[in-house]
């Protein structure tokens, strides 16, 4: 079982962070390591995960997006945290 303290994905249930990880593992190629970019994904899917994000993503949604986004990288144990996926290789089992 993942350390539930160190693990981006922890404030999900179980099976939705097993799901976050595979996707973050199988995304993770395909960013470009930018530190923004890895955040900005890692909360899209954990909002899509909770079902807060629709198909199509309005500006209000933007708006807490960002907001989020941006709130991670400011507090660096936050940041720490968020980017230690970039750190992990290979697909998701």
């Amino acid at each position: 079982m993942p350390d539930k303290k160190n693990d981006p994905g922890s404030n999900l249930p179980y099976e939705k962070r097993r799901e976050f990880r595979g996707i973050i593992k199988h995304l993770m190629p395909f960013l470009t390591g930018d530190e923004s970019e890895i955040v900005l994904a890692e909360v899209m899917i954990a909002l899509k995960l909770e079902g807060l994000l629709g198909t199509e993503v309005t500006k209000k949604d933007s708006r807490m997006i960002s907001l989020i986004k941006e709130s991670i990288l400011i507090e660096p144990e936050k940041k720490t945290e968020a980017l230690k996926m970039r750190e992990e290789k290979g697909p998701a089992l």
